[in-house]
């Protein structure tokens, strides 16, 4: 099973990024175009709700292809709530609300 976790932004911060504003860096590189470019696909993507950053339009899963979206399930977690309460068996995760 692939998992994909997008908690913050460095994660994907490109090394061509240091000196640039966060909107060149924003510009350069999405969450969405990471997801889409995978091979293979993650079976689950777990990201938080981006509340303090706009919320929904901030997120990632919203904006993938649909024929992406639908071989990925999708787990929103609160921001800065941790994920302590999620499933410790990883299997479960798909079965996840």
């Amino acid at each position: 099973m692939r998992i994909l976790v997008f908690l913050h932004g460095t994660i994907i911060m490109p090394k061509n990024a240091a000196g640039k504003t966060r909107e060149e860096i924003v510009q350069q590189v999405s969450y969405q175009d990471v997801v889409e470019r995978m091979e293979p696909l993650p079976d689950i993507l777990i990201e938080d709700d981006c509340e303090s950053i706009g919320g929904e339009k901030e997120m990632t899963y919203p904006h993938l292809r649909s024929d992406v979206k639908n071989k990925i399930k999708s787990i929103v977690i609160k921001e800065f709530g941790g994920i302590d309460y999620l499933p410790d068996q990883i299997a479960s995760l798909k079965q996840w609300a």
